[in-house]
């Protein structure tokens, strides 16, 4: 309050310097000071003045200093009957852990302080939302950032404009140590938990008057608009299933007559450097909520065909890819099992041995690839192979398949330790011979007479 009269009763001093214009007390003695706000209500029309205060959020014209406790009581339980609005608030830079969590929490903690002046308790954490400047939501990630993570995140050129506002009153020279953001306030949620009904029987005429509800958010009108991302695309296939004889090791495919459908992923699956080759591009595929992998074949070669590579091709290359993978699945169930009974470590090169070893040199796994995958049944960590490429003697299964030249590099029982691994699967395997060393061709040689097969 101003004045020297400490009998005057302004309401916000002059030129409303003090902010008083919250609440406008009629029943002032003749020789208040208003302020120039005041002044100009006082000269418009009762029905203009009630409209202008229950748009400002103002409480009522009749509150003053004799109105009574019930009735102060009413006014707050039933002042702001709105939807919804914001609140807007400043702060500075914070590198304290989480606290763009934290930030919300401590402007609930200074806003209830003025807002109990108007309602009837403490707004609640569940009825507020931290938002940017202009009714911008935030990432539900951002909750574990700290304040200058969240900035630096945000600070961007192409979104700096959006997520980075500087705050009112404060020159551009504050840029990079502040910013503004605002409290979302749910109404409909808050009079909910406040148990409120029905406006109260006790409210005059005037506070039912239906001010327009203003708010910056954006209502979405503009979302017809904007172009369609289609992320993923429908496609329709016919499952094929490979089984394996469990004696011969022979493939043979079946196919199912049902279509099926999937998702199939517009963009192309990042892989790490070095896993990705360079005749084949990797696809998400989600299949009945079943998480898969799809791949593509390319041309690799110096002159690209237009079109891609012909349907026949990929179907064979493909073909042989669930052939490879059945085979490596029945072999690897068996290899599992005898190393088991004769207590032998399990080790990929030993199991590249053990295939050679049951199939007299005949089929060989090479390029082994895997990665580490967590059982959640289990809770173990397993190693899972995939996209293997075989050698055979008959170069049955097509690209990657190098025959007899593809067997005969492989360096098996470099050190003792894996010879000795060998030597403990030989046991119940007669037949394979009495060591696995493959030092010489002819060796090869003796096992199929197919020296033509031989490649430089």
């Amino acid at each position: 309050m101003e004045g020297e009269n400490m009998g005057l009763l302004p309401c916000g001093g002059v030129d409303n310097v003090n902010n008083g214009c919250g609440v406008i007390f009629e029943q002032l003695p003749a020789n208040a000071v208003l302020c120039s706000l005041c002044k100009k209500l006082q000269g418009l029309p009762k029905e203009k003045v009630i409209a202008l205060r229950m748009h400002n959020g103002w409480a009522s014209s009749s509150i003053g200093p004799a109105t009574s406790e019930t009735e102060l009581s009413n006014f707050r339980a039933n002042s702001g009957k709105v939807n919804m609005f914001s609140v807007q608030y400043e702060l500075c830079m914070s590198t304290a852990l989480k606290s763009v969590d934290r930030l919300q929490e401590g402007i609930l903690k200074d806003l209830n302080a003025c807002w109990v002046s108007r309602h009837i308790s403490n707004l609640r954490l569940n009825e507020t939302e931290l938002r940017v400047k202009g009714n911008m939501a935030l990432h539900p990630d951002d909750d574990a950032l700290t304040i200058r993570q969240w900035y630096n995140k945000n600070a961007r050129a192409e979104i700096c404009n959006v997520y980075i506002a500087i705050p009112t009153g404060m020159g551009k020279g504050t840029k990079g140590t502040s910013f503004a953001v605002e409290i979302f306030i749910d109404m409909d949620l808050y009079l909910a938990q406040m148990g409120e009904g029905e406006e109260s029987e006790l409210l005059t005429v005037a506070l039912t008057f239906q001010a327009p509800l203003e708010s910056s958010f954006n209502n979405g009108s503009s979302i017809n608009s904007l172009p369609l991302i289609e992320l993923a695309i429908t496609v329709y296939f016919i499952r094929i299933i490979c089984t394996v004889d469990a004696n011969t090791s022979a493939p043979s495919l079946s196919e199912v007559d049902t279509v099926e459908v999937g998702l199939l992923e517009r963009n192309e699956l990042e892989v790490v450097s070095g896993s990705e080759g360079q005749m084949k591009k990797l696809y998400g595929l989600v299949i009945e909520g079943q998480q898969y992998v799809a791949k593509k074949l390319v041309n690799a070669g110096k002159g690209l065909i237009k079109g891609g590579v012909p349907v026949v091709t990929v179907l064979k290359c493909l073909t042989t890819d669930i052939v490879r993978l059945t085979q490596l699945w029945t072999f690897m169930d068996q290899f599992y099992a005898q190393a088991q009974e004769y207590g032998a470590e399990v080790a990929i090169l030993v199991f590249i041995h053990y295939v050679l070893q049951i199939t007299t040199c005949k089929y060989m796994f090479a390029d082994m690839q895997g990665s580490l995958e967590i059982l959640a049944d289990q809770q173990q960590s397993v190693m899972v192979l995939f996209d293997p490429m075989t050698h055979t003697l008959e170069k049955l299964l097509g690209l990657g398949d190098h025959g007899l030249a593809g067997i005969q590099k492989l360096q098996l029982c470099e050190n003792e330790q894996l010879a000795s691994t060998c030597k403990q699967l030989q046991q119940g395997q007669a037949s394979a011979g009495d060591n696995l060393y493959i030092d010489k061709e002819d060796e090869l040689e003796s096992n199929n007479n197919r020296g033509s097969d031989k490649e430089e």
